[in-house]
């Protein structure tokens, strides 16, 4: 029985990455354009949702276009701010 419930979930949760990033990224930069916007700023904790939203809008609108302010709160683990660095340096956006 575990097997098998295991196996629901993946069935359940296999997604087309290809599929899904491309509707992701534009959707991001239809409705960034539609509001007549041409560049975004993205709060960047060092979490995988922020960072997931960085990449994402840096694709759709270029990193030259994406603003990260990193957010790290007096109670975050340091790793966080070091983690959001890693994103910022690897998408070469500029940040603060």
């Amino acid at each position: 029985m575990h097997e098998q419930w295991d196996q629901v979930i993946e069935r359940a949760l296999n997604l087309n990455v290809d599929l899904t990033r491309t509707l992701l990224v534009d959707f991001i930069r239809t409705e960034i354009r539609r509001t007549g916007m041409s560049k975004a700023v993205i709060g960047l904790s060092g979490g995988i949702d922020s960072a997931l939203s960085a990449y994402l809008t840096a694709e759709a609108l270029g990193a030259e276009n994406l603003l990260c302010v990193i957010m790290p709160h007096k109670v975050s683990n340091p790793a966080s701010k070091e983690d959001a660095l890693k994103v910022v340096d690897d998408l070469g956006c500029r940040h603060k």
